[in-house]
Parts: C-alpha cells; sequence; structure tokens
C-alpha cells in the first residue's frame, strides 16, 4: 500500500525541504501537491522546483488541480471563474455562482493547459479530486433554496435541447439527473483521455454517495480508459456513521470494483478539523483501509493543517503523529487490528 499526504500553500524551498524530511519520517511514500490556476500563472518554475524536490527525497510527487474553474474540490479560488462570468455555472433558481460548467468547450480547453503544466513540472500522476457540479452548501453566503441544483446556463440549455428536444426544467428530475450525469463523464473522459495520451497516470477520487443524489456513477467513472486509478472520500465525521461503518462499507465497494475493472484502488482520509477525543479514529480508518488492501491511501493534511486555520484540527500535533505512526506501522506490515 502506497501511503501518501497532501500538501498545499508553501512555495518556498528550503521549507519543503525540511518538511519532505518530515513526511518521510511519518511514513509516508508519495505527496499529493496542488497545481491551482494561482499556481500556473505564478509559479510556474517554482512547481517544478516542488516537484523535483520531492521526486529527489524518495517521494512520489502527484498533482491535483485545487480548486480549479470551482468545479475540482479544494480551498483555491478559481481566476478562470471571475473573468468569465457568462460560463459560470447557474442554478436553478437562475442564480450564477463562481464555479465554471464544465460543458463550456474554452473551460475544456482550458484543462488541457492544466494537463500540459502539470506534466511539464515532471510529474506523471494526476488526481482529479471530486469533480461536479456546484450546490448552495459550497457557497456560505448563498440565500436561496438549499435545493437548488446546477446547471442550467447556456450551454446547459442548449446540449440538453439536443439531447432531449425540450427545454431544460428547472425541477430536478430523472431526466435532469441522467444529463448531469452524461455529461460530467464526457468531460471526464476528455481530460483524463487527453492527459493518458500525454503519458499522463490518472487517479480519479469520487464523492462517496454513488448514484445516491445523481452525482456521478461510479462505475461508469471507473471504467473510463483514462482512468488508471479510482477511489473515494468517505468523510465519516460529516455523516452519523462510524468509521469502521463508513470505511468498511466504502472501502469494500471501491475494492470489488477496481478489482472488477483492474484498476488500482484509492482511499482519501480526512486528516484536517478532527476534534480533540476523536483522532484515534483517523487511525482506525487507515487500518480498514489497510486490511482491504487498497493500494493508495492519502490524508489530507499535512500536519494535521496547522496552517490552515479555518480547518485546523483542534489537536494536529496528535492527529499527525497518529498519522504517523500508523503509516509506519502499515509500511512494515505490522498493524495490530486486522478486520
Amino acid at each position: 500500500m502506497e501511503t501518501g499526504i497532501s500538501y498545499f500553500g508553501n512555495r518556498i524551498l528550503n521549507h519543503l525541504a525540511t518538511d519532505l524530511e518530515d513526511i518521510s519520517t511519518h511514513g509516508c511514500t508519495f505527496v499529493v501537491h496542488s497545481l491551482s490556476e494561482e499556481d500556473m500563472q505564478i509559479y510556474g518554475a517554482t512547481m517544478r522546483d516542488i516537484v523535483h524536490t520531492t521526486q529527489a527525497s524518495g517521494l512520489q510527487a502527484w498533482l491535483e488541480p485545487l480548486g480549479v474553474g470551482g468545479v475540482f474540490s479544494g480551498e483555491a479560488f478559481s481566476l478562470y471563474a471571475a473573468r468569465f462570468p457568462n460560463h459560470q455555472q447557474v442554478f436553478s433558481t437562475g442564480a450564477r455562482v463562481p464555479a465554471i460548467c464544465p460543458n463550456w468547450p474554452d473551460f475544456r480547453d482550458f484543462m488541457r493547459m492544466w494537463v500540459d503544466a502539470a506534466l511539464e513540472t515532471g510529474t506523471n500522476v494526476l488526481l482529479w479530486n471530486v469533480p461536479r457540479f456546484a450546490t448552495p452548501r459550497q457557497f456560505p453566503w448563498y440565500r436561496g433554496p438549499s435545493n437548488a441544483w446546477a446547471c442550467r446556463c447556456a450551454a446547459c440549455q442548449y446540449l440538453y435541447r439536443q439531447r432531449f428536444g425540450e427545454e431544460i426544467p428547472t425541477v430536478y428530475d430523472s431526466s435532469v439527473r441522467l444529463f448531469r450525469q452524461e455529461q460530467m463523464l464526457e468531460f471526464l473522459a476528455e481530460v483524463t483521455g487527453y492527459a493518458a495520451s500525454q503519458g499522463a497516470t490518472n487517479a480519479l477520487c469520487l464523492l462517496p454517495f454513488e448514484e445516491h443524489r445523481g452525482d456521478v456513477p461510479w462505475r461508469a467513472a471507473a471504467s473510463l480508459p483514462g482512468v488508471h486509478i479510482f477511489g473515494t472520500y468517505p468523510a465519516w465525521l460529516n455523516t452519523n456513521m462510524t468509521p469502521e461503518e463508513c470505511f468498511g462499507q466504502k472501502t469494500a465497494r471501491v475494492v470489488e470494483l477496481c478489482r472488477f475493472l483492474g484498476k488500482q484502488s484509492l482511499i482519501w482520509v480526512q486528516g484536517f478539523a478532527i476534534p480533540t477525543g476523536r483522532e484515534k479514529e483517523v487511525a482506525t480508518a487507515i487500518e480498514i483501509i489497510a486490511a482491504n488492501r487498497i493500494d493508495n491511501v492519502v490524508v489530507k493534511g499535512y500536519d494535521g493543517y496547522k496552517h490552515v486555520s479555518s480547518i485546523a484540527s483542534e489537536r494536529p500535533d496528535v492527529v499527525w503523529d497518529t498519522v504517523g505512526r500508523v503509516y509506519r506501522q502499515a509500511r512494515r506490515g505490522s498493524l495490530s487490528k486486522t478486520r
């Protein structure tokens, strides 16, 4: 099992070198770095140095499009969404939100530019993390109906008419659900296909709901030819489930699907906003993942996200020490718990 940590927010190389030593001693074998729109515009050469420094330390370097277009998960804001408001997603209420609709051809061209920029750093693994249509809960300032959905922009209205021969409704129904799934799958097929044609390994991480809310169907997404690694992010702290229940179910499903398709498996574990006294649940999650023989596990994020005040763990040092202890045990094959 490969053991990873996400590492965002630092672009100072001498600090990176120190942190990479710390990351290695905590049992990690790879680091997920971000390549945001800001990075593309300002830190191009620096990102090459970051990737090379990571690799020189003996760790793999993955890159993810943090917050790019507002389509992918992450704390970064999207310059693209601010610059092209006409391409923003439109809720069923008519409200525009700062996230680009993936149906716009210009945005797909931009994602090819992102792939090129990512591969120029020297990485060969791209992590497409939680691509999705926008939801009201993503925007704390939004005061409209909580059941609003995206997207009804001009591109979606045109494509929906082409697909169904009628106007896209304002009420979410089975046709809207199918349309959203088909369009997101088409988008993912295009970007992962292009990346694979350039020699990249693509890892795709989706929300843990499968088709419950109309999100991207797992099997269809994992089956895409350009996807080599597939997984999910069981955020148990946002549910009424124990880590045993949440990770047991989701990990087993990912393993089953990836074995059937002949792909590598991936599970994210939350390492931020962990309340005092619940740090051991992070260890439990990793133990379950290891017992189920997942190929890749990554914790978000480095050092308990101590440097991200809005979502830092209450005892980040305890979280990070916990991750290190269980990762080292996993690398030695000496985890005490068996499931």
